[in-house]
C-alpha cells in the first residue's frame, strides 16, 4: 500500500525547492548588483580592477550554475527528500552572500576559500539528491545502464575544491596581491563556464534520449559545482 504523505511530499517538494531557490538567488544577485555600484574601483575601469570584476563574473556565473543545477534536477528526477534538501540551499545562499562581500583584491583569498566550500556543498547535495532520485521508480528510464558513482568519478571534482581552498588558504595567510591572482581568478571563471556549459548539453542529451548507454554512472548527468 502506497503511502500518501510520500507521494505527496514527491509531488510538491520540487515547486517548494525551485521556488525556495529562486529566492535565494535573487537576493545573491540583487547583493552583487549592489556591491558593483557602490565599489568606485568597479565602476571607474582601471588594470587594477581586472581581478575584482574577474571576481564579479566568476560569482554572478556560480550563481546561475547554482540555479541551473536545481532546476535540472527538480525536472529530471522525483525523489522522497530530506530536512537537508530544504537546508541545503539556504546554507548555500549564505555563502553566495559571503562570496560577494569579499570582492575585491585584497580578499581574494577568503574570497576563494568560499567558492570551493560552494563548490563542495553542491557536489555533495547533487549526488545525495541522485542516490535517492535512483530508488524511486519514476527515474529508471534515466538510472538504466548507469551504474553507481564511485570516489573515482569524483576526482576531477575533488581536485579542483583542493586547488581552490588550497589557493585560498595561500592568498590568504601571505596576504598576496600581485598579478598570480589575476591567473586564479580566471581559472575560476573558466571552471565555473565549463561546469555551466556542461549542465546546458547534459540537459539537451536527457531531452533527446531516455535511458543511458551502458557503462555510464550516475554522476554523468549530475552537476557537481557553484
Amino acid at each position: 500500500m502506497s503511502n500518501p504523505i510520500r507521494e505527496r511530499t514527491k509531488e510538491l517538494f520540487p515547486t517548494v525547492l525551485l521556488t525556495l531557490t529562486s529566492i535565494v538567488q535573487a537576493v545573491a544577485l540583487e547583493l552583487l548588483w549592489s556591491k558593483i555600484v557602490s565599489s568606485p574601483a568597479l565602476i571607474v575601469w582601471s588594470p587594477a580592477s581586472l581581478g575584482a570584476w574577474l571576481q564579479v563574473a566568476a560569482t554572478f556565473v556560480g550563481i546561475l550554475l547554482v540555479w541551473v543545477i536545481y532546476a535540472n534536477n527538480v525536472m529530471r528526477f522525483r525523489w522522497v527528500p530530506d530536512t537537508g534538501d530544504t537546508i541545503v540551499p539556504l546554507s548555500v545562499g549564505l555563502m553566495e552572500f559571503s562570496l560577494v562581500h569579499w570582492i575585491g583584491n585584497g580578499t581574494v583569498g577568503l574570497w576563494l576559500i568560499v567558492l570551493g566550500l560552494i563548490f563542495a556543498v553542491m557536489v555533495w547535495a547533487s549526488h545525495a539528491m541522485m542516490k535517492r532520485a535512483r530508488e524511486e521508480p519514476e527515474n529508471v528510464a534515466f538510472f538504466a545502464g548507469r551504474g553507481r558513482a564511485t570516489w573515482r568519478d569524483f576526482t576531477g571534482s575533488i581536485m579542483a575544491i583542493c586547488l581552490l581552498l588550497s589557493a585560498g588558504i595561500v592568498i590568504s595567510v601571505t596576504d598576496y596581491a600581485g598579478g598570480w591572482n589575476v591567473v586564479v581568478l580566471a581559472g575560476c571563471l573558466a571552471l565555473l563556464l565549463w561546469q555551466l556549459w556542461g549542465a546546458h548539453v547534459f540537459w539537451r542529451q536527457s531531452m533527446i534520449q531516455t535511458a543511458a548507454p551502458r557503462g555510464l554512472r550516475e554522476e554523468d548527468g549530475g552537476q557537481q559545482s557553484g
